[in-house]
């Protein structure tokens, strides 16, 4: 059987179709073609292929740096957003944690507010992280440092032991 059905309306107009074993399978024209073209976009085993490209707009928020991260807590967003990834370092020969709290900077106590993420930034090091779809935050960004894991710790790491910047939406 060949592919395309003929459907009469008024004159005759013809549908673009798949022939499978089955029967006839409807095409479609994505609006990424050409106007007039019946090239069809291939598909790849997992669906369309998406090629990313650079924009000049429209991408992370300007990204919140912090060269002194401590048991202050510091606003990154004061409303809901995305943290998409961060660089980090830690100056101090000992660990220290990196809290992160759902809660804006007014309602955010180190100590008593139960962060949201803690993750610890070894001695000496410095590193990345990307989220490529974001980690949710549905009230506010908020960030902080301690030298110790609890949450009720509110050890203050030394003056500059602890950076960050942070990439947000």
């Amino acid at each position: 059987m060949a592919d395309g059905v003929a459907v009469t309306a008024g004159s005759g107009t013809t549908i673009a179709t798949d022939d499978t074993a089955s029967g006839h399978v409807q095409l479609n024209k994505l609006a990424i073609s050409t106007d007039g073209s019946a090239t069809l976009v291939p598909a790849t085993s997992d669906g369309l292929a998406v090629v990313n490209r650079p924009e000049t707009s429209g991408g992370y928020t300007t990204p919140f740096r912090s060269v002194d991260l401590d048991e202050t807590e510091e606003e990154v967003k004061a409303s809901a957003g995305q943290v998409y990834g961060y660089y980090f370092w830690n100056n101090a020969t000992s660990a220290r944690w990196i809290k992160w709290y759902n809660a804006t900077t007014a309602n955010t106590t180190v100590g008593t507010t139960s962060p949201y993420l803690t993750m610890m930034a070894p001695a000496s090091s410095a590193g990345h992280v990307s989220f490529p779809h974001g980690i949710p935050f549905s009230t506010a960004i908020t960030v902080a440092a301690t030298t110790g894991v609890l949450d009720s710790d509110t050890g203050a790491p030394s003056a500059n032991d602890v950076g960050v910047n942070v990439f947000f939406k």
